[in-house]
């Protein structure tokens, strides 16, 4: 753990109530990034534009990393069912393994080549918008009717991407259209699943100004137990506009509001019969008894609000030269309440008691980027300064019984400065006839978070600010530490002839820290006598940013009617977070000192074997495993190397098809989700299981710029009982300690919109 060189914490940026301080390497850096751009416009003959794979797929602008982007007709035509996540449309690419613990994919897990993200995997144009910690995920802030695109990064990032961390999702605005159209659309669905949606499009309003703004109310009951699976509202709107003189400016703005009852998970003995215990879920009814209300459906749900504004402006600053600003702003909001058997409140072991964790925090930053283009090549230099406030853990946590009195606080933290990330890159691409090369270079700065634990000691059901006003004192501090870790990246694709390429690219990606260990902090700090030192020795060197080098090698081939890509793939990981025995204080502890590696091979084609027909498939096979043994205790080592890790299925894939029969398309998929472990001894497992589902949609036009689109969607078609998500620790070695979810029963939706 000691040694590790491209990791090093240093003097922390932000201290309680001072000014932030900024890495001495600096300097020499922007020396680099500012040099003059005339050196770098080498001569060369014109870019050739990378082969597409689909249709639907655009133009890749690096050649860094292996992206697919999932266009709007594709979201149309596979993502008909509740339409207000991101999940189910990017569930058919090659690579990405995505599990519906629900029918509307609001309680969804997914992995990007056995990986997730711990933090900002989900952003919105490019921007990391959205803290890590407890609160709404993007995916659920944005209507998919209301979106372009989406762009998946499974490999190394270029240094000029997006902005957050590896194994990204990106999703993009659909624009205001040029003229005036207004929609309306209606879905009804299985458990009392009812959406309405409304979108109006200004058209050109003057000066090349542009807007829409659109609205939707969505609510379901939970396919089994009690109460509501979900009950949101949103808002969104987008202005665009532009000069003759070349300036483009955007702002958009989201508001969403939800609540939701949660699932309850199995244990492993009721997995063996899951036509006996498909439908266990949380109590309906309140008995009396402590250790069965905490299990009661209504003390096991979450009510967030999430506001956001982010926009753009691009101005021309020469020739073929432009400066762009895209600044953001989100202010996450609301609560949950969860049963727990046991926790500390004020200090103290309390047993069978609500715990209700309290949510009011921000994100915000920028993307200042200059941009210069010439013939066959083009510069791009740029910085990210970003921004958030925990929760990340949670920071504030009270207490209740079974009749939601209070008993007391189970933490309460102050925060001295927010978590930050000062991001200076560069990069740069040439074209050399048939060869594309990219080049780019990050420098992150990252400074956690400061936490001030308070002594709860005496205080009341209060409000946060209310706690802390009212704390005697501070039982211990974390304070900041600062992290700096070099991004490099580099890529070469190469057209072999005009239907035909291959790329091959190398960079490195980060991860958040395992901050999360700030919330257990407090059982650390008394299992360490109360040893403030050595617990800021333990949150200084073992809390770090997660690494991986990305290495990936493709081919791709496109013709008019077939298309493929073939993909091999290596990540190496550093940093891991896991549970891991730490014999400088006796103890186990969540920490970042686990190494793994994961690789494989991925598969994607499209055959238009008829007019009316096209054929689509997506293989993945993945390995992803310790790198080495771990040791979990003072006796107690597991033999983890080389072993899968848990609930990562090694093959998964998908087969679809759009037919056009008479102006109905029919569009069948099946699904294959292979076997997993529970365990990372790989002793425990889940069988592999079959998915198919099944819609078909009509559009009907109806003159004068009036449509009408019908459409019949239904998920898991054969009503299969499966275990969707094993929720466990990657070191995990006990039959009984993992929840297993079960998988959405089979559910219909059937929708009708209006367009002028």
């Amino acid at each position: 753990m000691q040694g590790r060189r491209a990791v090093r914490p240093h003097v922390p940026m932000c201290r309680l109530g001072g000014r932030p301080r900024f890495s001495p390497g600096y300097p020499l850096l922007w020396a680099v990034l500012m040099a003059p751009a005339s050196v770098l416009a080498l001569e060369a003959a014109p870019v050739l534009d990378p082969i597409r794979i689909e249709a639907d797929q655009v133009r890749q602008e690096s050649s860094v990393g292996a992206r697919e982007v999932v266009a709007r007709e594709k979201i149309q035509t596979f993502h008909n069912q509740g339409m207000t996540n991101a999940y189910q449309a990017i569930s058919l690419e090659p690579g990405v393994d995505v599990r519906y613990n629900d029918p509307t994919g609001t309680n969804a897990k997914y992995m990007i080549r056995g990986n997730s993200s711990r933090g900002h995997a989900l952003i919105l144009e490019g921007l990391p918008i959205k803290g890590i910690g407890i609160g709404q995920p993007i995916s659920d802030m944005l209507d998919m009717e209301n979106v372009e695109s989406i762009a998946i990064e499974k490999g190394a990032i270029p240094a000029n991407g997006n902005f957050g961390f590896g194994s990204l999702i990106d999703m993009r605005f659909m624009r205001p259209s040029n003229q005036f159209s207004f929609d309306v659309k209606q879905i009804f669905g299985s458990h009392d699943f009812s959406k309405t949606f409304v979108r109006m499009d200004t058209g050109d309003l003057g000066g090349g100004v542009k807007a829409f703004v659109s609205g939707s109310v969505a609510k379901t009951d939970k396919f089994k137990g009690p109460g509501k699976g979900l009950d949101r509202e949103n808002f969104t709107f987008g202005i665009t506009g532009g000069s003759p003189q070349g300036v483009e400016w955007e702002l958009f703005g989201i508001y969403n509001g939800e609540k939701r009852h949660l699932y309850k998970g199995l244990n492993y003995a009721q997995t063996g019969d899951l036509d006996a215990n498909w439908d266990r879920d949380f109590n309906s009814l309140k008995t009396g008894i402590a250790s069965q209300d905490i299990n009661y459906y209504a003390y096991n749900r979450e009510n967030y609000r999430v506001s956001t504004i982010l926009g753009k402006l691009k101005i021309p600053v020469g020739r073929d030269a432009t400066l762009t600003f895209r600044p953001y702003f989100l202010n996450d909001r609301g609560y949950a309440y969860g049963g727990s058997s046991q926790v500390l409140v004020n200090s103290k072991p309390q047993k069978n008691v609500i715990v209700e964790s309290l949510l009011d925090h921000n994100t915000f930053g920028a993307v200042l980027e200059y941009e210069k283009k010439w013939k066959d090549s083009r510069l791009n230099i740029g910085y990210w300064h970003g921004e958030h406030e925990p929760p990340g853990p949670p920071t504030a946590r009270k207490a209740r019984d079974t009749d939601l009195n209070f008993i007391g606080w189970v933490n309460l933290y102050g925060v001295g400065c927010r978590h930050r990330f000062d991001v200076p890159y560069i990069a740069f691409s040439q074209g050399f006839g048939n060869t594309v090369l990219d080049l780019g270079l990050k420098h992150l700065t990252l400074a956690t978070a400061e936490y001030i634990s308070y002594d709860t000691t005496g205080i009341g059901d209060v409000s946060y600010g209310a706690a802390k006003d009212q704390a005697r004192g501070v039982d211990f501090r974390l304070p900041s530490n600062t992290y700096t870790v070099w991004l490099p990246s580099v890529g070469v694709t190469h057209d072999l002839d005009a239907v035909s390429s291959i790329r091959a690219s190398y960079g490195r990606n980060y991860d958040m820290p395992e901050i999360g260990w700030a919330s257990r902090a407090g059982n650390l700090f008394k299992q360490l006598g109360n040893d403030e030192g050595t617990l800021q020795d333990l949150w200084a060197s073992r809390i770090r940013p997660q690494e991986s080098d990305d290495f990936d090698l493709d081919y791709r081939y496109a013709s008019d009617r077939f298309a493929f890509t073939a993909s091999l793939y290596y990540k190496r990981l550093k940093y891991i977070s896991t549970n891991v025995y730490d014999p400088s204080v006796n103890l186990s502890y969540s920490q970042n000192s686990g190494d793994g590696r994961s690789y494989g091979v991925e598969f994607g084609s499209s055959y238009k074997a008829l007019d009316n027909l096209s054929i689509n498939l997506a293989l993945s096979y993945n390995q992803a495993s310790f790198t080495s043994d771990i040791q979990t205790g003072a006796n107690a080592v597991v033999a983890a190397k080389g072993k899968q890790l848990p609930d990562r299925p090694k093959f998964y894939g998908n087969l679809s098809a759009v037919y056009d029969l008479h102006g109905f398309r029919i569009v069948p998929v099946v699904r294959y989700l292979g076997k997993r472990y529970a365990d990372v001894l790989n002793q425990y497992s889940v069988d592999a299981t079959w998915l198919a589902d099944l819609s078909v949609m009509k559009d009907v036009a109806l003159g004068g710029g009036h449509r009408m689109r019908f459409s019949l969607g239904a998920m898991n078609l054969f009503d299969k009982k499966y275990i969707a998500t094993i929720s466990t620790s990657d070191v995990n070695t006990n039959q009984g300690a993992p929840t297993y979810l079960v998988g959405a029963t089979r559910s219909v939706f059937a929708s009708m919109q209006y367009t002028y």
